[in-house]
């Protein structure tokens, strides 16, 4: 089987040798089609870059140059395995699967694949669903493979635990040891992420897998160290409030790593004792520092604490490059809010998720004190009565690239925005907003006011406005979003979460 990639000659000679004035290159007369073969080799791996795990594979059926590229090195560095028990019906007869990258595959497949390419493996993203029976023996075989010679300069661990210890069984904590392992035998790792880990489950050896990297003597200059930091990607957060290490344990961890350039943290975590530790002992110079503020009633270990004005001021002065984001998952006052801001900090990017508060005080209160230094505010949380606020965040904050705000807002109030930072010469590199909470119209909210028709009926007008046909609406949210687009050059309308 042929696979060509056919392109008209004109088109071809007129991309490529269009701006060459070369007599040599004005005699070249192109071929009629251009073979998919003869393209470098360094392409075909980057066009296959894109596509999914299945993907690649159904390519690579089609002929026998993607069936030679489909085990290129280059495919198989980065890793995204998911081992949840699922079950599938096929043939009357139940089918165990795991899922890579989320596209679901045998158990042997994937023992296979791993057992093939874990030399190859740079970045591996593991999560682990329901740890609260043994691994199957397959999956550990898996995982012991994975631990063994890895190469792996990134890591990110996500081992979902269950809420009641009582149903875990005992012979689980082998499996514990066995993923602790990959940052035991790690020996080129760079950047490690521990986005969850069921501590309750650690009885015999409390604090396992935060041992692991102080006794590991390759890892000690680890340039990236998230614990317990949850991306905004990351799903559900009710279910990522778990028992977390304590501050002293954290506060050895980040005293033994003294090359980190980037540290995210929970807002438990924090103490004054590691923001001395940080400003006084000898380290690299520390780039970036991510704070997710996470509270929970159940957990002492998920509580605020407030970190000193000095504290905060001497980690400034010693770091003032250190670039500060915040992540907030619930509704926090502004109260609780200014104890762990700091006025001192470089403050950059502030997120609110869905379950956070944002008002104008917060929005005033970054404005007072961020104005120089904020580059993203994103807010995905329902709020109102913020469009006179987010003008003036956008007016005082001339370092903002990124503004999100899911919350209720005049589509005025967008192209407001959008005129302002093109008269200000500008470049937003994201401006999105809620379709469904953009008021398309100035609506009147006294339902007592009446007009007459044409046919001299009388009509609630208000009442009317807010029973507008659906296709109405679309039809002047995508002029908004054109009208954006033309004033700044950005897509303002947020797809669902």
């Amino acid at each position: 089987m042929v696979l060509s990639l056919t392109l008209p000659a004109a088109t071809l000679q007129q991309t490529i040798y269009s701006k060459m004035n070369s007599p040599t290159i004005q005699k070249y007369q192109a071929p009629d089609f251009l073979c998919i073969d003869q393209l470098p080799e360094v392409i075909l791996v980057q066009i296959m870059e894109f596509l999914t795990l299945q993907e690649r594979f159904y390519l690579s059926q089609t002929c026998r140059v993607f069936c030679t590229l489909f085990t290129h090195p280059r495919l198989w560095q980065v890793a995204d395995i998911k081992l949840v028990p699922k079950t599938i019906i096929t043939s009357n007869k139940e089918v165990k699967c795991s899922m890579w990258s989320k596209i679901p595959v045998t158990d042997e497949i994937l023992e296979n694949l791993i057992n093939r390419y874990k030399l190859v493996f740079r970045h591996l993203h593991l999560e682990i669903s329901g740890l609260y029976r043994p691994i199957k023996d397959i999956y550990y075989s898996i995982l012991l493979a994975l631990s063994e010679n890895h190469q792996l300069e990134t890591l990110t661990l996500q081992i979902e635990f269950c809420t009641k210890v009582e149903h875990v069984e005992q012979s689980s904590l082998r499996d514990l040891y066995l993923i602790s392992s990959l940052i035991r035998n790690a020996v080129s790792l760079r950047q490690l992420s521990i986005k969850s880990w069921p501590f309750q489950l650690e009885t015999v050896d409390e604090d396992r897998i935060l041992l692991s990297l102080l006794n590991n003597p390759h890892i000690v200059n680890l340039r990236t160290l998230q614990l317990f930091y949850m991306d905004v990607s990351d799903g559900p957060w009710a279910k990522q409030v778990s028992p977390l290490p304590s501050r002293e344990v954290i506060l050895q961890i980040v005293s033994h790593f003294k090359q980190l350039e980037c540290l995210a943290l929970r807002s438990s975590m924090l103490s004054d004792e590691l923001f001395r530790q940080l400003a006084t002992s000898p380290r690299k110079p520390l780039c970036m520092f991510k704070v997710l503020l996470v509270y929970s009633k159940e957990h002492h270990s998920n509580t605020l604490n407030s970190i000193s004005p000095e504290s905060w001021s001497t980690f400034s002065k010693v770091w003032p490059n250190c670039e500060v984001e915040y992540l907030i998952t619930f509704r926090i006052t502004l109260d609780q809010l200014q104890r762990l801001f700091s006025p001192h900090i470089k403050l950059t990017s502030l997120t609110i998720l869905e379950y956070g508060r944002c008002d104008v005080g917060l929005i005033d209160f970054l404005i007072t004190f961020y104005s120089k230094t904020l580059e993203s505010f994103i807010c995905f949380c329902e709020s109102q009565n913020c469009d006179e606020a987010l003008k003036r965040l956008v007016n005082s904050c001339l370092n903002l690239k990124c503004l999100v705000f899911c919350g209720s807002i005049a589509s005025k109030t967008i192209q407001d925005i959008a005129e302002m930072i093109r008269q200000q010469n500008r470049v937003f590199t994201t401006f999105k907003f809620k379709g469904k909470n953009i008021q398309v119209d100035d609506f009147i909210e006294d339902d007592a006011v009446i007009s007459r028709r044409a046919d001299d009926q009388y009509h609630l007008v208000s009442l009317e406005q807010w029973h507008q046909s659906q296709e109405t609406c679309l039809a002047k949210l995508e002029l908004l979003s054109q009208t954006v687009f033309t004033l700044i050059n950005c897509q303002c309308l947020l797809e669902d979460r």
